[in-house]
């Protein structure tokens, strides 16, 4: 065959303008002789399981692909599903050089930051890390990184552990791009003695033998604790401030600590953003502003949870404003509106609603408790079964009258403390416990019934207008399609059709502890066993 090419020249754009190594291609040719089992079980796959796992642990697996950007397709559709994104840089090359297959072939979402050098960090990774649970978003769950990165820079390992840990603290996983991690290994001057160090402890330890010893000590001594007092007053004064970046309580935690020690020493900067991460831990300082405040105004101490033994033992209540807008038939407006709910905790069943047009009054309140007390239908059709009652079951029923609720769970609204909601609960022997103020998870049955409401209904309707309001649509109040009542008694078909009969996570029986019941399922059976006979001897 004639050369086509001047094989003097050489090229730096890719490595794949070299040929192949001549002692590659005679440990081909050696390889090709003879028969051996195809599809990965040849000696010689084994074998490169083998010194992968040599090199990088025994957990290693290897999957051989084409090239990189097969490693990187695969990689990454292994680490997230469908719906996920994964953080990069707009310089990465499985944003810019890779024809699009990691989008096109996985079906994720490559979210872009700018960088100066080609390179992320912890700050510019919050840039698009966010927006989890909104079901119109990509959801962040994974960062990308390149080592070396497109640019020529290299990752230090101070820097990376500082990314892995912002990752996993988020609940997002790394992904290295290892195609040129030989030159940065070489660059970082990792010898080949500490590589056999850590995998003989790993060896002998397992996975704590690869902890850093020096995470194990009781103090921190590279940061000096006047230097943490600052700190943590920074992050307090941004309780009820916008959100801030990293780097602005750091510089301020540095101004207030040379401040008041004038000859102190301020940890790195590599050191101080891991510093500020551990001691905002539970604070959100640089999350939701709204989930700030309400952790700043949680009760100290320990915190008891609700756990009923009995069907109408506690009922909860609250309200919601709905995510779609209504019709309004005197006006043919459209309106906000708001949804009042009892529901039995014990069971998670419904056993009252009402939806009024732009906010609920003390009325609704007293309405919704009259209908726990008397048979509701829900679910579609003439049909539709009554009730459950709100009650013990052993008690007797008479007519349409049922047992009345032993407590109520409130929040702190002014129709749910006013004298005329206080004044029915007393009248009907009702006890009132209020919820500890901002916090939601006093509900959490109640909370969770709100959404899934939104989920599998609401956002199924015409005038869906959304969560919040970077979920709105634009002039969505224009499809209100639904009056007021029809709009509640959609609701109500919802709740016996669907609600009612579906399977909740954790509302099982104790003694079929992996069946998940429904609220139907679980009334019926706390009935069957409070009036099984007893057992004789």
């Amino acid at each position: 065959m004639t050369r086509l090419h001047d094989p003097q020249l050489r090229g730096f754009a890719s490595d794949n303008y070299a040929g192949v190594h001549p002692e590659v291609l005679t440990a081909l040719a050696d390889a090709n002789e003879g028969h051996q089992i195809a599809y990965g079980g040849d000696v010689y796959t084994e074998q490169l399981q083998a010194v992968m796992k040599q090199h990088f642990g025994e957990r290693t697996e290897t999957f051989p692909v084409f090239n990189g950007t097969g490693a990187n397709v695969t990689a990454l559709t292994a680490m997230m599903p469908r719906w996920g994104a994964v953080i990069a840089t707009k310089t990465a090359h499985i944003h810019s050089d890779e024809g699009g297959a990691p989008e096109r072939i996985s079906g994720l979402k490559i979210l872009t930051v700018d960088t100066p050098d080609g390179k992320l960090t912890p700050e510019l990774i919050d840039h698009e890390a966010w927006g989890w649970g909104d079901e119109h978003r990509a959801q962040p769950l994974a960062v990308s990184i390149t080592q070396t990165t497109e640019l020529g820079t290299l990752y230090s390992i101070d820097e990376i552990k500082a990314i892995t840990s912002h990752a996993h603290e988020k609940g997002m996983t790394v992904h290295m791009d290892g195609a040129r991690i030989a030159n940065a290994a070489a660059a970082l001057g990792v010898s080949v003695r500490t590589v056999q160090r850590r995998l003989r402890r790993f060896q002998q330890l397992g996975t704590a033998g690869l902890v850093d010893e020096r995470l194990l000590k009781g103090t921190r001594r590279s940061v000096d604790p006047r230097w943490d007092e600052a700190c943590l007053g920074v992050l307090e004064e941004f309780t009820n401030a916008s959100t801030p970046s990293q780097q602005t309580v750091i510089r301020r935690a540095n101004e207030a600590f040379l401040a008041a020690v004038p000859d102190g020493v301020a940890p790195s900067r590599t050191v101080a953003y891991e510093r500020v991460r551990e001691l905002d831990h539970g604070r959100y300082t640089f999350g939701e502003a709204k989930q700030r405040r309400s952790v700043a105004k949680r009760p100290q101490g320990v915190l008891g949870q609700l756990k009923p033994t009995r069907p109408g033992e506690y009922v909860l209540l609250d309200g919601y404003k709905l995510d779609v807008f209504a019709m309004e038939p005197v006006t043919m407006r459209w309106v906000n509106t708001e949804l009042t709910v009892a529901m039995d905790l014990f069971d998670r069943s419904i056993k009252g609603l009402r939806l009024r047009p732009v906010a609920a009054k003390s009325a609704d309140v007293a309405g919704v408790l009259f209908q726990a007390l008397t048979p509701q239908r829900w679910g579609s059709g003439t049909e539709a079964p009554s009730g459950p009652y709100a009650g013990v079951p052993e008690h007797l029923v008479l007519g349409s009258v049922g047992v009345l609720p032993d407590t109520i769970v409130i929040d702190h609204g002014k129709v749910y403390t006013c004298e005329h909601t206080l004044s029915v609960c007393r009248r009907l022997g009702i006890s009132v416990q209020p919820a500890i103020p901002n916090k939601p998870t006093d509900k959490p049955a109640l909370e969770r019934f709100f959404k899934s409401l939104r989920l599998s209904l609401l956002d199924k309707l015409t005038g869906y207008k959304g969560p919040n309001i970077f979920a709105r649509g634009h002039d969505v109040e224009r499809g209100a399609f639904y009056y007021v009542n029809e709009l509640e008694q959609l609701i109500r078909e919802w709740v016996g059709d669907v609600y009612h009969r579906k399977a909740h996570q954790g509302l099982v029986d104790p003694r079929l502890p992996h069946v998940e019941l429904s609220p139907t399922l679980h009334r019926a059976r706390a009935g069957a066993v409070a009036t099984d006979p007893p057992l004789r001897r």
